[in-house]
């Protein structure tokens, strides 16, 4: 019986009780029967209200909880779709780099292997002068390539553990402009660090920090001009060490600064003298200063520099309290 039926009954019910009230030669027994079965039926009808009440009740918070379920499902699946787009994104560059950028030196390195031995056979020692350059160039290209997709591939497998330690952020400065001073001088350019008197005294993975600052130096060595200069400022906050990385160089567009830290929109730019890159330096900079509890920011625009910034927390015993 659907609710259209009981309805028709229900309806026929209460005008027959109706009937019975209006008969105006209805007895005082009849009358009090009629007022009995009135009552009776809206006693009756009161349970049915409660029941369906009842019943609505139950089945929104059923359809409550149920949408409720559908929404943390439907968040698990964009949370997953995201992160399909990322490893998808990642894969792409990942054999990018490995079918360009990795491919490119090795070739260098065979043709230059070729022209060293016929230079040599011929005695040719001012052309050999120049492919040993050219095979230093390469070979360093390449291991800083190597160093960088093993560590990128490490952090993308979770299998990168942070090693926090106590050292002086100062060291690793000096440390770095040490390693690049060579490539520097080569193009002419002055690397002035600018730190406090105070040593800043950080707690975060040595080796990781190091490898942020080389990137950040080496891009700005890569875009800076001949004879320009190149600023390494470090200062302290209450909680972290904040260094920043200046250049006068080339400038970032702003589309691209806007992505320039994601992966899935990293591309490689020539620098001023046509030196080569991967686009994975920055990508490999932001996950490293992330594990570190720091932060990686930039300030740049076309034909006026680049501003590299992190932040390192620093040691317990260093922080100001509030």
């Amino acid at each position: 019986m659907d609710f259209s039926e009981i309805y028709r009954l229900e309806n026929d019910r209460l005008n027959e009780i109706r009937k019975k009230m209006d008969d105006e030669n209805l007895h005082e027994d009849q009358l009090r029967e009629a007022f009995h079965d009135f009552a009776g039926y809206y006693e009756e009808l009161l349970k049915q209200l409660q029941f369906i009440i009842t019943v609505s009740d139950r089945l929104e918070k059923r359809i409550h909880k149920a949408n409720e379920s559908l929404e943390q499902k439907n968040y698990r699946i964009d949370e997953q779709n995201k992160q399909l787009v990322e490893l998808n994104a990642t894969k792409d560059k990942f054999f990018s780099i490995i079918a360009h950028d990795l491919k490119n030196p090795m070739q260098s390195l065979v043709l230059s292997a070729h022209m060293l031995r016929t230079y040599f056979n011929q005695h040719e020692y001012e052309r050999m002068e120049k492919h040993i350059n050219g095979v230093d160039c390469s070979v360093k290209h390449s291991i800083n390539l190597l160093e960088n997709l093993l560590n990128w591939a490490r952090a993308q497998t979770g299998r990168l553990r942070v090693n926090p330690e106590e050292f002086m952020l100062q060291e690793i400065v000096e440390e770095t402009i040490a390693v690049l001073e060579k490539v520097a001088r080569d193009k002419d350019i002055e690397i002035v660090a600018k730190m406090s008197a105070e040593k800043h005294e950080v707690e975060a993975d040595r080796n990781m920090i190091t490898t942020v600052l080389r990137n950040l130096l080496s891009n700005a060595l890569k875009f800076s001009p001949k004879g320009s200069k190149i600023l390494i400022n470090v200062k302290a906050t209450a909680h972290s060490a904040v260094v920043q990385v200046a250049d006068q160089g080339m400038g970032i567009p702003v589309k691209r600064l806007q992505n320039l830290f994601k992966v899935e929109a990293t591309q490689s730019t020539p620098g001023t003298e046509n030196e080569k890159g991967t686009g994975l330096g920055l990508i490999l900079c932001k996950e490293f200063i992330e594990k570190n509890n720091g932060d990686i920011w930039v300030e740049s625009s076309p034909g006026e520099g680049s501003r590299f910034y992190f932040s390192v927390p620093l040691s317990e015993s260093k922080q100001i309290e509030p």
